[in-house]
Formats: structure tokens, sequence, C-alpha cells
């Protein structure tokens, strides 16, 4: 799209005097988007580090407080897609190094179990380059805000001889 603006500027130089100049000026707009941007609009496939994270509970009121925390920290603005699934959210990210980040937020702000897994995606013998796909999965402890526990009485002796039932 091109866009030409007519100016006219004037200024009062001596007594009255006014000098007066008229310009135009040609704005060009090129529609583009970022290589990253062009390149995951190509091929929505085209990522390098998954995030499954999941919980095996009824309700889910532990992700909608980390969906906020996410939100508040932007944690997932590197995210490239990202897919609601039956118990849990996938996260795609263009790096794997994004993806360890993302994990490791989500492990300060939670109690979470991890493990991660690689998986060959293609091989040069002869730049001897190797490109993996990256999955790591995240599993939320099931218990929550208000629920009801029972501890063991060994282990509530060992945290300062607590009730054996208890709120978390």
């Amino acid at each position: 799209m091109r866009m030409i603006v007519r100016l006219r500027i004037q200024k009062e130089v001596l007594r009255g005097a006014v000098l007066e100049k008229a310009h135009e000026v040609l704005y060009v707009e090129h529609r583009q988007m970022c290589e990253s941007c062009s390149r995951s609009q190509a091929n929505p496939d085209q990522w390098v580090a998954a995030v499954q994270l999941g919980q095996h509970v009824p309700h889910r009121r532990t992700f909608f407080y980390l969906e906020q925390l996410i939100l508040k920290h932007d944690a997932a603005a590197q995210a490239i897609r990202i897919k609601q699934m039956d118990h849990g959210i996938d996260f795609f990210f263009s790096s794997r190094s994004h993806g360890v980040k993302f994990v490791e937020f989500v492990d300060k702000v939670a109690p979470v179990r991890s493990r991660d897994d690689r998986q060959l995606v293609s091989y040069d013998p002869k730049s001897n380059n190797y490109n993996y796909k990256y999955t790591f999965s995240v599993e939320i402890c099931p218990i929550c805000h208000e629920d009801l526990i029972c501890l063991p009485p060994k282990v509530a002796t060992s945290l300062g001889n607590l009730v054996h039932l208890r709120f978390a």
C-alpha cells in the first residue's frame, strides 16, 4: 500500500514575512511477518520442544491458579502454540531452552514431577549435525489447596507432631 502525504510548512521569518515550503512524503507499507512467525505459519508442526503439563484430578482448580501465574509472569511468551488436552495442556516451543525455562518456572510455583525425552528427527553425517524433538512431561501433584489429606503416623511425627487428618 502506498500513501502520499502533502505537507505545507510555514514560519514567520521577519516582521510579517512568512516563509512557506511544500513537501510530499511517500509512505510504502510492506506487509511481512518476522522470520519465526512466517516459519510457524508455513508449517505449524515445526516445534522443537513440547511441554505436556497435566494433573489427574476431577477438578481444575490448580490449572486455573497456574494459568493466572503464567499470565502474570509471562512465562509462556515464547510458546508458538498452546493446545488443551483431556487431562492437561500442551505447550510447544521453537527451541529446547524455552521449553526448559518453562518447566523450571512451573517447578518453582507448584509441586511437580517431570521427565524429559528426545527423539531424533534428522542427522547429517557430513556436518555431524543432529536434530531432535524434545518432550517434557510435567505432572502436577494431585493434592490441591483445601483438600483433606491423611498423613501416616511416622510422617506426621517427623513434621512436628501434626494431626493425622489435615487440610492442605
